[in-house]
């Protein structure tokens, strides 16, 4: 299955021209015999578009082949294996990108490919589950959509007697030293967090150890967000030693084992997702405490201005959105008209605001409705 990544997008923005052709549509994981109904009805749809806005019939269905011959593909559609498929066309090119995401139905005709559905699928990124256990150790790799087990880094102890079945038992007599990290020295015995010293404990300490000799290099190779999975006093005791400075402050809490693997995907990927989008909530909280001065701007006109000259550093755009209308660069000036009134020529402004914020290196982040900053559907934190 396809993944979307910055790069697809910066790829898709280049393409500018009439006809952009952009398809969004929901499909079935196991292949439903609906799709390739709902896909010849939006080729069809696509079709008329093309006719409507000019293009000659034969060139509009020459353009459009290979989509007409995909509809007759029933291995394409039953092994597409997929929540979601989004269509670009431009040209020649064309991209399909059947994705873990199910998408509403949408069907866009322009001068640019209509990337915005796709920009929510871009926060986020791959992150760690550490299972701490006295019993079994595991280690996981995630993402928004799924969480597998991956193989330990040779050496790393399995269990706590993996970990101490070659331990000196004299060790004991020594535990009650300072240990050095990177954070500076800290006392290799835990205080305040319900642990005591009798043996049991330091045996706990000295497999948290190993675990964090073996691991502390690969965890810090892939500069990934960690996640601790496993009881409070796990979680307590392995902050307070490993060197790693990605474990992050939340975890998930009780016996890993006793989870099935959708709800443990569930708990990472909401703690995943809250580190990810610190930098959103920070844009969030800097565009209302400015609010009153010259850095913010909700008005689409001073908007679309400000996207153009390369001065939007954060921009906010309500999903589901449109305004439909004319940008004039050279005069700097927006028109907005009806959308019973497009011609092939009108373009969704919201998405202009877009792609100029994209094409000068700002930042776009797509919210609810309720969620953005102010009750407006656009809005711009500027870099000056």
């Amino acid at each position: 299955m396809a993944t979307i990544e910055k790069r697809d997008i910066e790829s898709l923005l280049q393409h500018e021209g009439w006809p952009a052709i952009s398809i969004y549509m929901p499909v079935s994981r196991i292949g439903d015999q609906q799709d390739p109904l709902r896909y010849k009805k939006i080729i069809t749809e696509v079709t008329n578009r093309l006719i409507n806005e000019g293009m000659r019939a034969p060139e509009a269905r020459s353009l459009l082949e290979p989509e007409f011959a995909l509809m007759s593909d029933a291995d394409y559609w039953k092994h597409l294996g997929a929540d979601g498929l989004a269509v670009f066309l431009a040209g020649q090119a064309v991209w399909r990108y059947p994705l873990p995401h199910s998408f509403a139905e949408l069907v866009m005709v322009g001068r640019r490919l209509h990337i915005r559905p796709l920009l929510p699928l871009l926060t986020g990124g791959p992150y760690l589950v550490l299972a701490l256990s006295r019993k079994k150790m595991q280690l996981f790799r995630g993402d928004r959509y799924q969480l597998e087990e991956i193989a330990l880094p040779e050496g790393t102890p399995k269990s706590m007697d993996d970990a101490l079945q070659y331990d000196d038992p004299q060790r004991h007599l020594q535990f009650h030293t300072k240990t050095g990290t990177s954070r500076g020295q800290r006392d290799a015995m835990f205080h305040g967090h319900g642990m005591g010293f009798d043996d049991q404990n330091e045996d706990l300490v000295r497999y948290l150890q190993a675990i964090d000799r073996v691991l502390f290099p690969r965890l810090e190779e892939e500069k990934m967000p960690i996640i601790l999975a496993g009881t409070e006093e796990l979680h307590a005791g392995y902050r307070n030693i490993t060197k790693s400075r990605t474990v992050l402050s939340r975890g998930i809490a009780g016996n890993v084992g006793e989870l099935s693997p959708e709800t443990l995907h569930r708990k990472a990927w909401a703690i995943a997702l809250d580190y990810f989008t610190e930098e959103e909530r920070q844009a969030v909280g800097t565009y209302q405490d400015n609010l009153g001065g010259d850095r913010v701007v909700d008005e689409l006109q001073s908007v679309m201005t400000a996207a153009f000259d390369g001065r939007v550093d954060h921009l906010f755009v309500a999903e589901n959105a449109q305004i439909w209308g004319r940008f004039d660069p050279d005069k700097r000036q927006v028109s907005v008209q009806k959308p019973d009134e497009y011609d092939g020529a009108l373009v969704d402004l919201l998405d202009e605001a877009v792609y100029w914020t994209l094409q000068k290196k700002g930042t776009v982040f797509i919210k609810t409705r309720d969620a953005m900053p102010v009750d407006r559907v656009v809005c711009a934190l500027l870099r000056y």
